[in-house]
């Protein structure tokens, strides 16, 4: 009777630790998931991306804004839509690069990190700066001068340094839209200790205190606040080109993914998320309509870094929180795109600035000259990727994508 009363008490025991490993596992499977990969991430990162074409083909024919290339007659219709998208669009994608980073170093070394940095970013950019960028400034002199010289002619020119034309506007040196990956490899060295720092005992205390906070509600918005702090930061281009607040949003980025709680906080508060963010980008819009955006106007100066920044704060919670409740899961478009994203980043301003360089030349009104250049745009962009890149070992390393053979792995 005894051997069978213990063998109850263990049958029971065993049942129980079942039925409670069953539990957890039920609770928490999109953390265990999260572990391997961040689906609605790359999504997010997706759509910037394939944003940024229509975004830079309207600066073709945006007025007061300067670009390589200019359309006879110029609108304001693009104008808001262009703030708008700016104010937010290359900010989010340091936000997902410090969410990477994460992914990237807990189970790799330093050693391992910065290796893997060269061969994506820095091999990329130079190809970037020696081939790809150079017909854009090309193309601009021709637009905007009566320059008739040859490609050839012009390229040792390329490289002339002129502070006063640094996006090439006029023909002279620029590392273009390239400036980004300058930014994600500089940055991410100068991150790299912290983020080593918050592996460690102390780091994860910290990262666990920072956590049990931001689970009370409303806490996790405060995490505008220190980009509050970087807007006396001088920028190195326009608004998006803030080096101490893209280092930042990476390292915001990183802490998000370091304790399971952040992305819990996310999931509880999405919808106030969305509500703050549309409140914010309404708000952000009537700042500039006011003209309060102004540098004259220093209070209304003020008022428009404080709406912008909450503003790209709610849009980030709003993305990682909704993103990950309804994006989370991979397909074939996500598999293609995914892919695609950083060659198609580096690769589609060259090509938007060749098909506009063409497309402004022609009798039609302007509405239909832009169409035609984002869908042009499109089609080339994605053809030349399929055609060429990704088929191609060299191209693919010169792009910083994995080669053929790692990639069937």
């Amino acid at each position: 009777m005894a051997i069978n009363n213990k063998e109850g008490k263990k049958a029971n025991r065993t049942k129980l630790q079942i039925s409670t490993s069953r539990q957890l596992l039920a609770e928490e499977p999109l953390y265990q998931a999260d572990e391997i990969r961040r689906y609605d991430l790359d999504w997010v990162r997706v759509l910037v991306v394939l944003m940024l074409i229509p975004f830079h083909a309207a600066l073709i024919y945006l007025d007061d804004e300067p670009f390589y290339i200019k359309n006879g007659e110029l609108s304001i219709i693009f104008d808001e839509p262009v703030s708008f998208l700016n104010s937010w669009g290359m900010q989010l994608l340091f936000v997902v690069a410090g969410a990477a980073c994460w992914f990237s170093l807990k189970n790799a070394r330093a050693g391992q990190f910065i290796k893997k940095k060269l061969l994506r970013l820095l091999l990329p950019l130079l190809f970037g700066i020696l081939v790809i960028v150079p017909p854009m400034p090309y193309l601009a002199l021709l637009n905007h001068s009566p320059y008739q010289g040859t490609y050839w002619d012009y390229y040792p020119h390329f490289f002339d340094f002129d502070p006063e034309d640094f996006k090439g506007y006029n023909g002279h040196f620029t590392p273009s839209h390239l400036w980004f990956v300058v930014f994600l490899f500089v940055l991410s060295l100068i991150a790299l200790p912290l983020f080593s720092w918050f592996k460690k005992e102390r780091g994860q205390q910290f990262i666990s205190w920072l956590a049990n906070l931001c689970e009370k509600p409303g806490v996790i918005f405060l995490g505008a606040l220190p980009l509050l702090l970087t807007d006396g930061f001088p920028d190195l281009g326009d608004d998006t080109q803030n080096p101490l607040k893209c280092l930042v949003l990476m390292i915001l980025g990183y802490v998000l993914m370091s304790n399971p709680r952040f992305q819990q906080a996310l999931d509880r508060q999405k919808f106030l998320s969305l509500l703050l963010a549309i409140a914010a980008s309404v708000t952000f819009i009537m700042i500039r309509q006011w003209g309060l955006s102004q540098p004259s106007f220093s209070l209304g100066s003020t008022i428009y870094d404080v709406v912008h920044d909450f503003n790209l704060w709610a849009i980030v919670l709003t993305l990682f929180g909704l993103g990950h409740s309804y994006f989370n899961n991979p397909g074939k478009a996500w598999q293609y795109l995914n892919e695609a994203s950083y060659p198609v980043y580096i690769l589609h301003l060259t090509i938007i600035v060749f098909i506009g360089f063409y497309v402004v030349q022609l009798e039609m009104i302007l509405v239909l000259k832009f169409l035609m250049t984002v869908l042009g745009s499109f089609a080339a962009t994605f053809g030349v990727y399929e055609l060429v890149v990704r088929r191609s070992n060299l191209a693919r390393r010169l792009l910083g994508m994995k080669l053929l053979q790692q990639h069937t792995k």
